[in-house]
């Protein structure tokens, strides 16, 4: 784990305020308000650290998003907007639990499920 700067610090505060899984380029215009010297390098770089060392999570849509919250949940993409929606269903994850269990090849150590398909607001447009 590396050692948590004053920048690292503010892209971490706001990712973990944000619901709306940003992108990088989200993430660095809001924190280039606060910091008017960060380079985008550095924030691609500070966020990829951050992905590595399990702080945030990485989700693959039509771009890559990042989501602040680690604890166990699975996301709702939308295939038309590329919203992102958390889901916190305990049957989901104690179904995943279970299955984590039998595997017989290994030892599972993580898993991500995500849902796609179109969201209530771009449902509604067709």
């Amino acid at each position: 784990m590396q050692r948590m700067t004053s920048q690292k610090r503010i892209i971490l505060d706001f990712l973990r305020e944000s619901k709306a899984h940003p992108s990088a380029t989200d993430v660095f215009l809001s924190v280039q308000k606060k910091l008017p010297q960060i380079s985008q390098a550095t924030v691609y770089r500070i966020l990829d650290g951050f992905v590595e060392d399990k702080i945030i999570q990485s989700i693959a849509g039509k771009s890559t998003r990042f989501d602040g919250n680690v604890k166990t949940h699975q996301h709702f993409i939308c295939n038309n907007c590329d919203t992102i929606i958390d889901i916190f269903d305990k049957r989901i994850e104690n179904y995943l639990n279970n299955k984590k269990a039998s595997v017989q090849n290994g030892r599972v150590e993580s898993f991500n499920v995500d849902f796609r398909g179109q969201c209530a607001k771009c449902k509604q447009l067709n």
